[in-house]
This record gives C-alpha cells, structure tokens and sequence, in this order.
C-alpha cells in the first residue's frame, strides 16, 4: 500500500485510452457518430477507465500495485474502446478486411503459443518428472498423521526437504505435508518476513549453500535465475526486486548483500541442533543417483530409500 495523492498520467493504457476518447469527440462534434450511440457511450467508459483506475489516489490517497490492472485489466479496457471505436468509424473497410483481420489474429495467436510453449517446455517436463514422487507422498500422507493433524488442528509435523527446488515447488499441489521452502508463501499463507527468511536460511543450509552460494545468489552470479529471484524476494522483499509494484523503487544495494551474507554466514556457523527440532525434517527426496546433502546427513538417518521415476525417497529421522 502506497499513500499518495500525486497523478500516475502516462502509462500506455491511459495514453491509448485518451486518444481513442479524444477521437470519439471529435467524430461526436463533426457529425460522425451520434453522442446518444450507445456503442459510443460504451467506448467512452472503457476508454476513460484507465484513467480513473490510475488516478482515483488523487482522491482516496491511496494506491497498490498497480501493475496488476495495468496488465489484466485496463489494457483489455483500452483495446476494447479502440476495437469499438474503429468499428464505428470505419465499419465498411473493416467487414471488407474481415479476412485479412481474422488472418492476422491467427497467426498472432500461434506466434505467441508456440513462443510459450517453447519457453516453459524444459520445466513442463521437469515437472511432470517430479509427479510419480509426489504421488507416493500423497499415498503416505493418510499413513503418516499428515492428513490426521490437518483434521484435527489444522497442522502437521511432516516436513519435506529436497535440494531440487521444482520438488519444492510442485509439492503443495500434489500432496499435503509441509515443506521447508514454501514457494507459494512469497505472496500467500500467513507467515510473516522473518519467517520466511528462517525457512529459506534453513533450505539453504540443508542444501549445503554457503555464504558465498547465497552472495552469488543474490547477486544474479549462480545461473540460477528463479533461485535467485526467491532468494531475493525472501530476504529483501518484493518491493526491493519488482520496481513495477510500486512508484518509489529502491533497488538492492551491494553494501545489503554484504550484511545479508555475514549474517547468513553467522547462522551456518552457529547452526544447533535447536533448530534442527525446531522443524523436524520428516522427509528427503532427491534426484537419483544425485549425492545427498552433507547438511541432512550431519543430523539424520536415512532409510534404504524407494525410487520412482527420477528422483529417491528417503524416510529421514534425528540422529541419536
């Protein structure tokens, strides 16, 4: 929430809006189109709505992320006054150009499919590689108290901890135990910053990342572009990585890296099996064949482990 009376007047939306809407009266006063057409009225709303949407802090004195309405809800708005208005003006050439339009929005509509097929299909079948795992998780939830604790008191101790982050991603989708990097908790759930810190130190750790892991991290060096927007995210806040969701951006400086690292740095070194108890891993999986991490094993044992698919599941409990 951002409070705030100043004007937001040249975002593209707005700038299309008011030009669809200065070309409506214009054909309005010459005669072109008549003010009663309701298709005119209806352009007229549609056009101004970016206005209104981006400016009624002007009034209320307040104002938040407004990215979102810019591009799901306003942009639609602007096109379809444009849409509207080209329609009325120029209707004849457009049922002549029917063919030619309806030609063109195809080939547009494929370009972008195929474009974003292209794009995700590495993590599409990563992610259906992570499935049979899952799966088995899902069946061990109505064995494990999982499914009990959530009915109960609507919490449960099973914990989940993989080095692969799209285990940690898919995880709440397919099954119910918790898990110790809650991807989805970066925008919902009810934990608070510091929590999410604590839990994103504590993958780190389990992961064997050390402080210069987590500087290269935060510093866009580890090659690992979703990482490193997490961690990022985790540790300094949305505002600080999206300069979109806000008007006063104030970008990651080197100097708050530096003092973020030294003290994850403290936390690995002072790492106690207090914190172990504190969220007891009930769980392990990794990639098959891939080493386990140093850090689990320091304080669990695994069982024999059960493969399916890609990825090993192993059973962990505290060392003795």
């Amino acid at each position: 929430m951002i409070f705030t009376h100043w004007p937001d007047l040249f975002r593209a939306s707005e700038l299309i809006g008011i030009a669809v809407f200065a070309v409506l009266l214009l054909a309005i006063r010459r005669g072109v189109i008549e003010r009663t057409d309701p298709r005119a009225i209806f352009a007229a709303c549609f056009a101004l709505l970016p206005l209104l949407v981006f400016n009624q802090q002007v009034l209320t004195g307040r104002t938040m992320q407004s990215y979102h309405f810019e591009v799901f809800v306003v942009n639609y708005a602007a096109l379809i006054a444009l849409v509207i208005v080209t329609v009325i003006l120029w209707e004849p050439k457009v049922h002549r150009s029917l063919t030619w339009i309806a030609v063109a929005c195809c080939l547009w509509g494929a370009t972008e499919v195929t474009m974003d097929i292209l794009a995700h299909t590495r993590s599409s079948v990563v992610a259906d590689q992570v499935v049979p795992v899952l799966r088995r998780l899902d069946q061990l939830s109505t064995q494990d108290g999982t499914l009990e604790g959530l009915r109960t008191s609507g919490k449960t101790a099973t914990i989940i901890f993989s080095p692969q982050r799209e285990v940690m991603a898919w995880a709440p989708t397919w099954t119910s135990q918790g898990t110790v990097l809650n991807m989805g908790g970066l925008d919902f759930g009810t934990a608070t910053h510091s929590e999410r810190k604590e839990f994103f130190y504590l993958y780190l750790y389990y992961s064997d990342v050390d402080a210069e892991g987590l500087r290269n991290l935060l510093s866009g060096e580890a090659g690992d572009f979703f990482t490193g927007h997490y961690a990022r995210i985790a540790i300094f806040g949305h505002e600080r990585v999206l300069p979109i969701l806000g008007s006063s951006f104030q970008p990651i400086e080197p100097h708050e890296i530096e003092r973020e690292v030294r003290l994850y740095d403290d936390y690995v070194k002072g790492f106690s099996k207090e914190k172990v108890l504190a969220h007891p891993l009930s769980y392990l999986v990794t990639k098959t064949n891939a080493p386990t991490p140093r850090a689990v094993d320091r304080w669990y044992e695994r069982n024999a482990g059960e493969q399916h698919g890609d990825y090993t599941l192993y059973l962990v409990k505290l060392r003795s």
